[in-house]
């Protein structure tokens, strides 16, 4: 399944599988998210995680037009987010 569904009305909906590992995300999650994707009927599904994804996952999402978000995209998304706050010393 899908730990989140986001949006507006169907063809604006997102699912989002979220993982928490210690390890590269693999090729499960991406399933996950696609089969969320069509058990809702939305038109997104994403993956996010605060790790990586292994190579067999990126190559999964690509062909199933999963996006996926790692700790990098997190962190970028972040820091680009208007009226973020800043570190204080």
């Amino acid at each position: 399944g899908a730990d989140l569904v986001l949006g507006h009305g169907a063809l604006d909906e997102v699912v989002v599988q979220a993982k928490r590992q210690g390890r590269p995300v693999g090729v499960a999650a991406v399933q996950q998210a696609a089969a969320a994707r069509l058990h809702y009927g939305v038109d997104g599904a994403m993956v996010v995680t605060n790790s990586t994804f292994t190579a067999a996952a990126r190559e999964l999402a690509a062909s199933t037009g999963v996006t996926l978000w790692d700790r990098d995209d997190i962190a970028r998304a972040l820091l680009a987010a208007p009226g973020r706050a800043h570190a204080v010393a």
